[in-house]
């Protein structure tokens, strides 16, 4: 039903005529008439002309003045910091000559209607972004902000490709076009790896659209060389699909730069899945004997066998890990946790193999998300026992993760412990914690606001 919603209220988003072009840093407004350097720019906390409420930072590539038309790559994070893929993706919007923009309002915990009104806005704003070419608009996210982006790709707004981090795509959700590309990534990792590996759709010419990367890291954005595989996916299908005319050399360039990533590879499962994306790219406008041969051969190869071998063993394992630890959460009381969990930690220590760490990191992450999930719920319920035990299990299942130690912070808060309170408050600030409006605006910590103690607390939180 969210889905629906959601593209219901994405079905009216206009395709009027850019009108004019708002930009500002550091809180200056700039009208279309005033000239302001924009090249190789980032400005943060723009207001969108459909809701000026709603903001947004924008990045214009170093070669903006030079650039007639330049695509644009709309990016979500699941915290509402704009910024953060922004630069960490800012060389590739210059090399490849993009327009990066980004909400700070599309955050997880939104309703579907407050989404539904950010992504209206943001595609909106495209209008009114100098240079802006409104018939390459291309969007991408991170885990919670990759399923925000899923829904603004599969809505009428004509979204021409769709990058997915951390998080797959619904089953029977991608039925045609639009989107025109999908390139899903995930870390060997994170928790959802498998919705990236394990995504089908009833349409052969729609799954020759999606490239599949997986890179050494876990649940977070990915690492700049991958995402720039994207970059040349956005370009290719562009190219492909005659958004733009065709330019061969370009090309060329691009496929030698995805070459030089497969052979830095070397997991034969992770080359063969980068050698099929250089020939989903390319296939029909290069001539492709040498990637056709060298995949040929790596599927025939023993290494690749003993691969595939090794991950369906593991993903067997997994799956009983998985279910072993989702049926104690709840059933199983904190002793058994404060038993079992390490214990299974120890032992899985022992296999120091890549593939049998990644596996269990997805274990861990999997039951660190699902915890979270059970825990928000109940201290929203204030099921003031039921918190306490899912927040001590966060604690002991993932202990360097601010929010683990945040939201306990707010079960202790709930049952009127304030040192408790300010304990796992320190804490989580000491692991990363930055949301000092989050604190003030919290209903457990209502009673506590006029505390010395805790204003004290969060006035050491940096915004």
């Amino acid at each position: 039903m969210r889905w629906i919603h959601l593209l219901i209220l994405l079905s009216y988003i206009s395709c009027q005529e850019k009108k004019s072009d708002r930009s500002e840093n550091s809180g200056v407004e700039v009208s279309a008439n005033q000239q302001v350097e924009k090249a190789g720019h980032l400005f943060s906390n723009q207001s969108c002309e459909r809701d000026p409420a709603l903001l947004y930072s924008v990045y214009y590539p170093s070669d903006f003045n030079k650039s007639e038309k330049l695509p644009v790559f709309i990016l979500f994070d699941p915290h509402g910091d704009p910024d953060v893929p922004i630069q960490k993706y800012q060389r590739l919007a210059d090399a490849y000559s993009y327009i990066l923009i980004a909400s700070k309002d599309s955050k997880n915990g939104n309703g579907p209607e407050q989404t539904g009104s950010i992504l209206q806005a943001i595609v909106y704003q495209t209008l009114f972004i100098e240079k802006a070419d409104t018939n390459r608009i291309f969007t991408g996210g991170f885990s919670g902000g990759a399923r925000v982006a899923s829904m603004l790709a599969l809505s009428p707004a004509g979204i021409k490709g769709l990058m997915l981090c951390g998080a797959g795509l619904p089953a029977g959700s991608w039925t045609g076009l639009p989107p025109h590309v999908i390139v899903a990534l995930a870390g060997n990792s994170d928790m959802n790896l498998s919705e990236v590996i394990n995504f089908k759709t009833a349409d052969p010419r729609l799954m020759s659209r999606y490239q599949m990367i997986r890179f050494e890291g876990k649940h977070e954005w990915p690492p700049v060389d991958q995402v720039e595989d994207a970059f040349i996916a956005f370009d290719a299908i562009a190219q492909r699909d005659r958004f733009v005319e065709k330019d061969s050399a370009k090309l060329e360039k691009e496929r030698a730069t995805l070459n030089q990533h497969v052979d830095s590879l070397k997991n034969g499962i992770e080359k063969a899945e980068a050698l099929k994306n250089i020939i989903k790219n390319f296939n029909g406008m290069l001539v492709l004997h040498k990637e056709e041969k060298e995949l040929e051969n790596l599927l025939k190869s023993p290494s690749y066998q003993q691969a595939i071998a090794l991950e369906k063993q593991l993903n067997v394992q997994e799956e009983r890990y998985r279910n072993y630890f989702l049926k104690a959460l709840g059933s199983s009381d904190i002793s058994w946790w404060e038993k079992e969990f390490p214990a299974w930690e120890k032992s899985a220590e022992k296999n120091k193999s890549r593939e049998f760490a990644a596996m269990k990191n997805r274990i861990k992450g999997m039951l660190s998300l699902a915890t979270y999930m059970s825990l928000t719920r109940s201290i929203s319920a204030l099921h003031a026992d039921q918190s306490l035990y899912l927040s001590h299990v966060y604690r002991l299942v993932d202990p360097e993760n601010s929010e683990a130690w945040y939201l306990s912070s707010v079960t202790a808060a709930q049952s009127g412990n304030l040192g408790q309170c300010l304990d796992f408050l320190d804490i989580a600030i000491q692991k990363g914690f930055k949301d000092q409006t989050r604190c003030k605006i919290e209903p457990a910590f209502a009673a506590f606001q006029s505390d010395n103690r805790f204003q004290q607390m969060i006035y050491k939180i940096v915004n």
